[in-house]
């Protein structure tokens, strides 16, 4: 056995076959496709974690080109854009695609996000390749959409590619159940974080408090573009309930969208004044250390990156059942998490929040502490050691 030292000095045992693997069916080359050009850190997060060789690697999109073709060639990394603008360029994209995997020898095509993987496995399926693979970012949504979304979802993980990467085991459990994929055919890889930059001790959110006007405040925040799956009309309600009496509370949600509907009905509850509307930003880290406590409302979630990200630095979070959340927080010494997404559900969570106030300093000590586990290079070893086992062919699990 080998033992990878990680974040916070945590040891992961890798089983001596896989590390066997890794060595006798070293990985040559590996090409991302993703839908558009992002920014999608992701990338970055992976790429800087090491494993395999940046000249081995291709990370491109099906549409123009943009942020992420920028961010690759800062890094070294090898880069494209299909330049489909709509879906009825898919076809030729495909086509791309395929000649490109060919031209590159590519042994592992990964997929990511639902258009990115159908054009992309639709081409991998074409150019040969050895080994195609989907990471099922979203699929978490599939009992919200419909048919709309599950035929290509089911086409994708199903015919089309050879293995499916699940970040949870609540996506996992989703695409068996929805997308009738065998358990087998699904490996469970958790996302990874450069701990370094979200670390309570270090990061200091002084000047997002003095800037959000929220001295004095106990500040509950949420991060996550604006969309009816988040849920914050429900967050907002619930907010209004369990604090409407509480004038130093305050409500700061961040993210992109749309937020007519929610600045109305916060107006409309009376708390207008206390519930905080930034806008998309790129400080998460010192957005975090500005905050009192998390909250995060959402309908459902693939993984909930930023839920990992409050508790690194510290936080204790109030969430939904969702995503990543069963697996991460310990109920009340680590976090709440509420029965359900409805306001009646997250008043509860509130108050029971507010009944541990004293101990908020020592669950968020054990949040920081259950997911420092979670970095970037234990991210990175593990694709490396999963491609090489698909390349050799080995149907036991390393």
């Amino acid at each position: 056995m080998t033992a990878l030292t990680v974040g916070g000095g945590a040891e992961f045992v890798i089983l001596g076959d896989a590390v066997d693997q890794i060595e006798a069916h070293p990985v040559g080359s590996v090409l991302h496709v993703v839908t558009d050009a992002g920014p999608h850190p992701y990338f970055r997060t992976l790429i800087e974690a090491g494993g395999l060789e940046r000249g081995t690697l291709s990370v491109g999109c099906v549409g123009p080109r943009g942020v992420l073709q920028e961010e690759m060639e800062s890094l070294g990394v090898s880069t494209f854009a299909l330049g489909a603008t709509d879906r009825s360029g898919y076809p030729r994209a495909v086509v791309r695609l395929a000649r490109l995997l060919r031209s590159r020898r590519a042994q592992v095509l990964q997929t990511h996000l639902l258009d990115g993987s159908l054009v992309g496995l639709l081409a991998g399926r074409l150019a040969r390749t050895p080994v195609a693979v989907m990471t099922a970012h979203h699929s978490h949504e599939l009992p919200f959409h419909g048919r709309r979304l599950l035929w290509p979802e089911r086409l994708c993980a199903g015919p089309l590619s050879d293995h499916i990467i699940a970040p949870s085991r609540a996506v996992a459990d989703t695409m068996v159940r929805c997308a009738h994929v065998p358990a087998a055919k699904i490996e469970i890889v958790h996302h990874g974080f450069d701990l370094a930059r979200l670390d309570p001790s270090v990061v200091d959110g002084g000047r997002v408090r003095r800037e959000l006007g929220l001295e004095g405040a106990t500040a509950f925040g949420a991060i996550g573009r604006i969309y009816r799956l988040k849920n914050y009309i429900a967050l907002i309600e619930a907010f209004a309930a369990a604090l409407g009496t509480a004038p130093e509370a305050r409500l700061i949600i961040v993210g992109a969208g749309d937020a007519t509907a929610l600045v109305s009905r916060a107006a409309a509850l009376g708390i207008g004044d206390r519930v905080v509307f930034t806008g998309p930003r790129n400080d998460v880290p010192e957005l975090l250390a500005a905050f009192d406590a998390f909250v995060h409302p959402a309908v459902a979630e693939s993984f909930g990156m930023v839920i990992v990200e409050a508790m690194a630095m510290g936080l204790p979070v109030l969430t939904t059942p969702v995503g990543i959340v069963p697996e991460v927080i310990d109920a009340r010494v680590s976090g709440i998490i509420t029965s359900g997404s409805g306001p009646a559900a997250l008043e509860r969570g509130f108050l029971e929040l507010l009944e541990l106030r004293s101990s908020w300093s020592s669950m968020g000590a054990a949040a920081r502490r259950r997911v420092e586990g979670f970095t970037a290079e234990l991210m990175a070893h593990r694709y490396e050691e999963l491609y090489a086992r698909w390349l050799s062919g080995a149907t036991t699990p390393a």
